[in-house]
């Protein structure tokens, strides 16, 4: 090997994550290594400027920009083919590594031919451990107890906590199924002879495939704990326009037809489904929690309402017990209805104003319909009563509601997002107008609406200026809603 041909080729795929890639590089120009490393950097279409940035503060960097986002698989392939080093550190632009890191990684890969691929300890910013560092390949076994939460309930078992191998010491070396895609370190040679990533994977899912493949063609895979990286998990995910979770259930499904048996497969993709399904219908639960949490209400007040007027004026709920629910029932789908009219659970779910039409407008079609169908005939003055009671609180909850908001109530604290009672907003523009402007919104907590970042066809300052996100850009404005429900 000449004495200008690289050891080490780190290639580091970058999207959106300017402020951290910087500090990955100055960590790796900082290593003891004494042999030669080059950089590689795959930029997916990043926004912030973050190619930019390297080209004018780092030197010696190969740099490579895609028009879009082709994936991290797709562009870890990409960086792999002008790379020329004996050895690829595949490394996320939101770690750290140590100065002794690369050297400690190609000491102990040269002590052995049957070493193929070798990950680190990894620990969050606050130091506590990865769980990803190490982990088995999702089998049946493997990966229903963790799906069922039983891997928290028993980290140290060997059933439950076998998907990221908690029973093992995360201090001592172990030959496992895979390590973490945040940081692999592989011969290139290996990685040239596997195909490199398997480009099917969009995200997530593929460093699985990749350690299944080392293991394929006879060589082994290390999970090394005498170096650590720190690595801020997630960074270059919250831009990305698309459902990260969802990405990663149908990586795991994609990576059970390839592997396994049919039937394996068939049963695999069964137990994914399920979690997904049952995930998208907590997801649509909390998305709709306002419009549920209106219905309940009102269905509450007309329910109390025909309580307190039927025993005013007959003395007595026997017409309730002997219809078995059908009296009470019949007229809180009746008010549902009207209410639903007057969008008071979609568009208009405060409006205290359209509920006091709803409430008099339902009292009117009350009469009508107690006219056509005696069997749901009373007197005048129950349904008076009862109208009386849901015209004054109908509205009344809403009004009690705005208040709340009003002084910060139905606000959660930590994310500075409405709870309940609001619409998640985009605003489109960063610049000084458009901050004011969600910042005026932001204050007044009874606007219905909830800034959840901005949009804008290109960043044009800083994110740090930015008192939200900044979710990505125009053209991506589909997804993005999609993504944020």
């Amino acid at each position: 090997m000449s004495l200008d041909t690289p050891k080490v080729s780190v290639l580091i795929v970058s999207y959106n994550v300017k402020q951290y890639i910087i500090h990955c590089i100055d960590s790796i120009k900082k290593s003891d290594y004494t042999g030669k490393i080059e950089i590689v950097v795959v930029d997916n279409n990043s926004f912030d400027g973050s190619l930019d940035e390297i080209k004018s503060t780092m030197k010696n960097v190969i740099c490579i920009q895609n028009d879009t986002n082709v994936g991290f698989g797709k562009a870890v392939n990409q960086a792999a083919k002008v790379a020329s080093g004996e050895y690829c550190l595949i490394l996320n632009p939101d770690t750290i590594i140590e100065e002794s890191t690369i050297s400690t990684f190609v000491n102990y890969i040269e002590q052995d031919s049957r070493i193929g691929m070798i990950g680190p300890k990894i620990v969050n910013s606050d130091g506590s451990l990865q769980k990803g560092s190490k982990r088995s390949f999702p089998t049946i076994k493997v990966a229903l107890p963790k799906l069922m939460g039983f891997d928290k309930l028993f980290p140290k078992s060997k059933w439950a906590g076998r998907y990221n191998l908690n029973y093992l010491s995360p201090d001592e070396v172990h030959k496992v199924d895979a390590i973490s895609g945040s940081c692999m370190f592989i011969r290139s040679e290996l990685f040239a002879k596997i195909g490199g990533f398997d480009e099917q994977y969009f995200m997530y899912g593929e460093d699985l495939d990749l350690c299944y493949q080392v293991y394929q063609v006879g060589f082994e895979v290390h999970y090394l704990p005498t170096t650590h990286i720190m690595h801020y998990q997630g960074e270059s995910v919250k831009s990305a326009p698309y459902d990260s979770l969802n990405a990663f259930y149908q990586a795991m499904i994609l990576f059970s037809e390839k592997h396994f048996s049919k039937s394996r497969s068939v049963l695999f993709k069964l137990v994914i489904r399920s979690g997904i399904f049952l995930r998208k219908l907590i997801s649509i639960i909390v998305e709709k929690r306002s419009q549920i949490v209106s219905v309940t209400l009102d269905a509450l007040v007309v329910l109390l309402a025909f309580l307190i007027a039927f025993p005013l004026r007959l003395n007595t709920l026997d017409a309730f017990v002997v219809s078995k629910g059908l009296i009470p029932g019949v007229y809180i789908i009746f008010w549902i209805l009207v209410c639903a009219v007057f969008e008071l659970y979609s568009r208009y779910i405060l409006s205290y104003t359209r509920a006091i039409m709803a409430s008099l407008s339902g009292f009117f079609l009350a009469v009508v319909f107690t006219y056509f169908f005696k069997q749901y005939a009373f007197s005048r003055l129950v349904i008076i009563v009862a109208t009386t009671i849901i015209t004054i609180l109908i509205p009344g909850w809403r009004i009690l509601a705005h208040y709340l908001m009003s002084h910060g109530i139905l606000k959660q604290t930590k994310e500075k997002h409405h709870v309940l009672f609001a619409r998640k907003t985009i605003l489109l523009g960063t610049d000084s107008e458009a901050i004011k402007i969600a910042k005026n919104i932001q204050k007044r907590f009874d606007t219905g609406l909830d800034i959840f970042g901005f949009v804008d066809r290109k960043l044009t300052i800083e994110p740090k200026d930015l008192f939200l996100p900044f979710l990505g850009a125009i053209s991506d404005l589909r997804d993005i809603i999609t993504t944020h429900n």
